[in-house]
């Protein structure tokens, strides 16, 4: 879907680029060996990862502006798709005429009507902010998967202009002691995400979404929401096309497990992640994008759609820590009534994505990576 709103061009300075830039979570993904296959890599709580001087931000939001003086864009919070105007909107110096994001990349339009796609080393587009959140974004370059724009974006307060944080920090205890990474932003026009984890289809939303956050994060797993998929399906097997926005909606909620789909996460701590909250899940769909492997009913730990789990065993939950699962257990038995899965099966099972262990009763918890 492509969001594109014209407004008034307006100038300002341009802004020095950033000489440090995200790291990617992808470049560490821990594959898990034979017995479990798929595909696994180290696991955020976090459902909305933007944040601008400490407050969580969906994204940018566009209302059609009243005068010439402004530009119609907002950035969002959960709650507000109104919370602080963008005053100005430019690249490298120059102002733009509008602004736009289409299949997980930015677009602008030049004030000489071209319309140029964002990506490389050197971007600089800046974004001035007034009001609760008065500063810069600025989106300074991008690192493109297959077919999605990973944008190095930060921002600045409008009092320490030269001051510039990430975006997306990530909190990450690594073994050479770190505790925070920036990561990338991934734009996801249409739609944006509340709290709770709900997706609201909305043509004048761009998601800002992190690649560590449910929404970015789901991307880099091969669930593009705004891509198609073909696969076979049925007795007899036929090929079947379809969007993967619902497959993405409920790996959202696989992520986080977020078995209740009302926006509570028990996903788990494990040893030295400190409070950042990882752990290492398999995923698989029935789609083919990702294959359960060895999985069995009996090893899995459950199937999702969009409104959360359809069905758990709690025995196999990502996590072998007893208070947690004690924790786990009585939290779910009060916010849903989940039947066990019987079979690996996604399809067979009426979902669409699933999440097993990573390992089996007589593996231990520290043979996984969480990289």
């Amino acid at each position: 879907m492509t969001l594109f709103r014209m407004f008034a061009t307006l100038a300002f300075s341009a802004s020095v680029l950033s000489a440090c830039g995200p790291q990617d979570p992808g470049s560490a993904v821990s594959r898990q060996g034979i017995r479990t296959g798929g595909y696994s890599e180290a696991n955020s709580f976090t459902t909305m990862g933007g944040m601008i001087a400490g407050q969580v931000v969906t994204g940018l939001f566009y209302v059609t502006p009243t005068s010439s003086e402004t530009t119609g864009w907002w950035i969002g919070i959960p709650g507000n798709n109104q919370y602080a105007e963008v005053t100005q909107i430019q690249l490298n110096g120059a102002p733009i005429q509008a602004l736009s994001s289409a299949q997980g990349f930015f677009q602008v339009e030049r004030t000489d009507g071209v319309v140029q796609q964002l990506t490389g080393a050197n971007i600089n587009l800046v974004l001035t902010i007034s009001g609760a959140l008065s500063g810069k974004l600025r989106i300074v370059s991008s690192q493109d998967a297959d077919s999605y724009g990973q944008y190095v974006t930060e921002w600045a307060p409008l009092a320490h202009p030269t001051e510039w944080s990430t975006f997306c920090p990530h909190a990450y205890a690594g073994s050479d002691g770190t505790n925070m990474k920036p990561e990338f932003v991934i734009p996801v026009a249409g739609a944006y995400w509340q709290a709770n984890g709900v997706r609201v289809p909305n043509g004048n939303a761009i998601q800002l979404s992190c690649t560590h956050d449910s929404v970015g994060g789901c991307i880099r797993w091969g669930y593009e929401p705004w891509a198609a998929v073909s696969y076979m399906s049925g007795t007899p097997a036929k090929l079947t096309t379809t969007s993967l926005q619902a497959a993405h909606q409920a790996c959202t909620r696989m992520k986080r497990a977020d078995f209740c789909g009302n926006g509570q996460s028990f996903t788990t701590v494990n040893e030295g992640d400190g409070a950042g909250q990882h752990t290492v899940i398999q995923l698989w769909d029935r789609y083919g994008i990702h294959r359960p492997e060895a999985q069995t009913g009996d090893s899995m730990e459950a199937h999702w759609d969009e409104s959360g789990a359809t069905c758990l065993n709690r025995s196999k939950f990502r996590s072998d820590n007893e208070t947690y699962g004690a924790h786990l257990d009585d939290d779910i038995l009060r916010g849903c009534s989940l039947p066990d899965c019987t079979t690996s099966d996604t399809a067979a099972a009426g979902a669409l994505v699933s999440s097993g262990r990573p390992y089996y009763l007589d593996e231990a918890l520290s043979s996984d990576s969480t990289n």
